[in-house]
C-alpha cells in the first residue's frame, strides 16, 4: 500500500468530496491531489541527499507536503513554528536542509531562517507553486516503502533533539493497523487538535482519515475553546487531541456536539477514571488512550475501540508490533513488574539522521529502547509508569512519578500534578509534588498527604508540596517535567 495511492483513488472517483477543512476553507480530494502533484514536481528538482523543511499553518497545504515527500522519496522536515529561531537554525543545519517550503504567511520567517542557515535556495512559496500548477505528466506512483520520507525532531528517547527518520513503510504500518482496528470509513469526520508538525497529529489526525476517504477538520489551535467550536460547527465523529484537551472538554459547559462524536483518541499521559466518566457521559463518546513514540511512528499500543478496555492503561500492543517489558539486560520482566518498554516491528524508524552513536544507543538487534517504564498485566494491557530518567530513588527504593501523579490527580480539588525528585540529605532524593489546585475547595497539604497515604508507600509520599497557577507544557501538550524541575526542584 502507498498512502498516496489511497488519496488518488478517492480523488479520481469523487474529486469534489471535502478532504481537509482548515482556517483557509475547504480543500476537496481533487484539489488535494493537485497540490500533492504540484509539490512533488518541485521536490523532484531538489537534491536527494538533503532535507526540505516545511513551515506552514495547520492546513491542507501542510498535509500535502507529507504526501509529496512520500511520492518522491524526498525527506521532509516538519517545522514547529513555535520554536525560536535559534533552535530552528540548529535543527535545519543538523538535517542538512537545502530549502524551505512555506505558505505566503510564513515567507518572512522562512526567508530569515534561510539566511541564518545560509541555505542554497530561497524559500519556496507553496501558494505560488499552486498558481503555476503541476506538470501535465506529473505522477505520484513512484514513492517507495523503503524511502526515508520524513524526519521528525524529538528528544523523547535520547534527551536531546535528534531527527528520527521514518520511512514510507513506517507510516504505512501505523495507518494500516489503525484502519483494521478502528471502525472508520468515508462517512467519518475527524477533528484534529494535535499539531500537524507532530507525528501523532500528522499520522493519526490527518493521513489515517484521508486513507479511509474521510474528512479532516484541522483545528487552528489545541485549545479546549477551539476544539469546542469544531465540535459544534462540524459535528465530527472522531476527535484526535492531547489528553489535556480531553480533560478540559469533559467539564466545559454548553458544548453541543450534535451527538455524532463516537471516539476521542488522545495522546500524552493517561486521563483519570473521573475524566473518562465525565467525557463519555457528556458526549456519549469513548475515550481511546494509547502509547507511542516518534521513533516508532507515533503509536505502539491502543485501547480497543469496542469490547473490553482498561481505563488508566495505554492499551494492548498493535498486532504488527512486538512489545516487551524488559529489565536492563533485555530479559522479559515478570507480569506486574516494572521494566523498560522495548519495541520491534515495521513501524520502528530507520535511525537518527547523522547520529550513528545515538542510533546504536537506542536500537539493539532491531529492538527500540524507548526509555519509558511500564508494567504489563495478565491480559497484556500496559500500565505506563514514566521515564527511566525521571525515576526518583529514595534511600535505594524506586519511586515512579507517574504513579504518584495518578494518585494525586484522583483526589478532589487537584486539577493538575507533576512529581519531581529533589536532593535530600537524609535519603538522597525525595519526591516533591507541584500542584494546580481548585481554589474553591483548597485542599490542605495535610489532607492531600493523608489521602495519598491510603494508596502509596511511605517512601512514595511527597515530602513537599508546591502550589502553582499552572504547569508548563510542551507544544505537544505534555507537562514539561524539565521546566518544572528547573523552576521548583532546587529545594524542598
Amino acid at each position: 500500500m502507498l498512502l498516496t495511492d489511497a488519496i488518488v483513488s478517492v480523488a479520481e472517483t469523487l474529486p469534489e468530496r471535502p478532504a481537509v477543512v482548515d482556517a483557509r476553507g475547504t480543500t476537496s480530494y481533487g484539489r488535494l491531489l493537485r497540490l500533492v502533484a504540484t509539490y512533488a514536481g518541485h521536490l523532484r528538482s531538489t537534491r536527494e541527499d538533503g532535507c526540505v523543511g516545511a513551515l506552514c499553518d495547520p492546513s491542507a497545504e501542510f498535509v500535502a507536503t507529507y504526501l509529496a515527500a512520500m511520492a518522491t522519496g524526498r525527506t521532509l522536515v516538519p517545522i514547529n513554528e513555535r520554536l525560536p529561531d535559534s533552535q530552528l537554525v540548529r535543527l535545519l543545519r543538523d538535517c542538512n536542509c537545502t530549502a524551505i517550503l512555506c505558505q505566503d504567511s510564513w515567507e518572512g520567517r522562512a526567508s530569515r531562517l534561510s539566511s541564518l542557515c545560509s541555505l542554497p535556495e530561497a524559500p519556496v512559496v507553496l501558494d505560488a507553486l499552486e498558481a503555476a500548477g503541476p506538470e501535465p505528466d506529473e505522477s505520484l506512483g513512484d514513492g517507495r516503502l523503503r524511502d526515508r520520507v520524513v524526519c521528525f525532531y524529538t528528544a523523547s528517547v535520547t534527551g536531546s533533539p535528534c531527527g528520527a527518520l521514518l520511512t514510507h513503510g513506517n507510516l504505512v504500518s501505523t495507518v494500516e493497523e489503525m484502519l483494521d482496528l478502528a471502525p472508520m470509513g468515508e462517512e467519518d469526520v475527524f477533528a484534529t487538535a494535535m499539531p500537524v508538525w507532530h507525528p501523532y497529529g500528522a499520522l493519526l489526525g490527518c493521513l489515517l482519515p484521508l486513507a479511509a476517504g474521510a474528512r479532516v477538520i484541522i483545528c487552528p489551535a489545541a485549545s479546549s475553546e477551539c476544539v469546542a467550536r469544531a465540535l459544534e460547527v462540524h459535528k465530527p465523529t472522531f476527535l484526535v487531541a492531547p489528553n489535556t484537551v480531553i480533560s478540559r472538554l469533559a467539564t466545559l459547559p454548553h458544548v453541543d456536539s450534535g451527538g455524532r462524536l463516537r471516539f476521542a483518541m488522545c495522546s500524552g499521559d493517561t486521563v483519570s477514571a473521573e475524566v473518562h466518566a465525565c467525557f463519555e457521559e457528556r458526549y456519549h463518546a469513548r475515550v481511546i488512550e494509547g502509547y507511542g513514540v516518534t521513533e516508532a511512528a507515533a503509536l505502539t499500543t491502543c485501547n480497543p475501540f469496542g469490547g473490553d478496555r482498561r481505563v488508566g492503561t495505554v492499551g494492548r500492543p498493535l498486532p504488527n508490533q512486538t512489545v516487551r517489558i524488559a529489565d536492563d539486560h533485555m530479559n522479559l520482566a515478570p507480569v506486574g513488574d516494572v521494566g523498560e518498554i522495548i519495541i520491534r516491528g515495521p513501524n520502528v524508524m530507520a535511525g537518527y539522521l547523522n547520529r550513528p552513536e545515538d542510533t546504536l544507543a537506542v536500537l539493539n538487534e532491531g529492538w527500540l529502547h524507548t526509555g519509558d517504564l511500564a508494567w504489563e498485566d495478565s491480559d497484556q494491557f500496559l500500565h505506563f509508569v514514566g521515564r527511566k530518567r525521571d525515576l526518583i530513588v529514595v534511600d535505594g527504593l524506586n519511586v515512579y512519578p507517574g504513579h504518584v501523579e495518578t494518585v494525586l490527580e484522583g483526589l478532589e480539588g487537584i486539577l493538575d500534578a507533576c512529581v519531581i525528585g529533589v536532593r535530600d540529605a537524609d535519603v538522597g532524593e525525595a519526591p516533591k509534588a507541584v500542584l494546580v489546585v481548585d481554589e474553591s475547595s483548597a485542599p490542605s497539604d495535610e489532607w492531600i498527604l493523608a489521602q495519598c497515604g491510603e494508596h502509596l508507600a511511605e517512601y512514595e509520599l511527597p515530602k513537599a508540596i508546591a502550589r502553582v497557577p499552572r504547569l508548563p507544557r510542551t507544544t505537544a501538550g505534555h507537562i514539561s517535567r524539565a521546566t518544572v524541575a528547573y523552576l521548583y526542584g532546587r529545594s524542598l
